[in-house]
């Protein structure tokens, strides 16, 4: 193959490369900020939030209710999806106090949803699956 083609793709593999990684930085964009809770099967919480924020290639995300996750893109299908791992607060009172959890966000239209799976070795998984508006959305 002629140097010249050879030249030609990798620069087209390394613009490929540039719109993905940019791709991902945008969907990654979308999430951060402040979330409200419209819905969940683990109980109304008119207060609930969470909020993300950009740490190091990866996404922290913080809930006033005590759990922060540390989650990251990961392409699901034809869908972009954050997931990660997290803890509810060792300083909590009740049952909650220092579990640890598997965790999924993914936006539909102006939706975050919030799938958690709590991790008790002794006992059956328990799943909260949770719905976030942005708060300027009417929520």
């Amino acid at each position: 193959m002629p140097f010249y083609v050879k030249l030609l793709f990798s620069c087209l593999l390394f613009g490929i490369g540039l719109v993905n990684a940019g791709h991902a930085q945008d969907v990654g964009a979308d999430y951060l900020g402040p979330w409200k809770q419209v819905a969940s099967n683990a109980g109304r919480c008119d207060r609930c939030e969470i909020r993300f924020e950009s740490a190091s290639g990866q996404m922290i995300v913080t809930a006033n209710n005590g759990w922060t996750a540390r989650v990251g893109m990961v392409r699901n299908g034809r869908m972009t999806e954050l997931q990660g791992q997290g803890a509810w607060s060792s300083s909590l009172r009740g049952n909650l106090r220092g579990h640890r959890f598997d965790v999924t966000f993914r936006l539909v239209g102006n939706e975050l949803h919030l799938s958690m799976r709590m991790i008790d070795p002794t006992a059956k998984p328990r799943f909260v699956n949770g719905v976030f508006q942005r708060h300027w959305l009417g929520s």
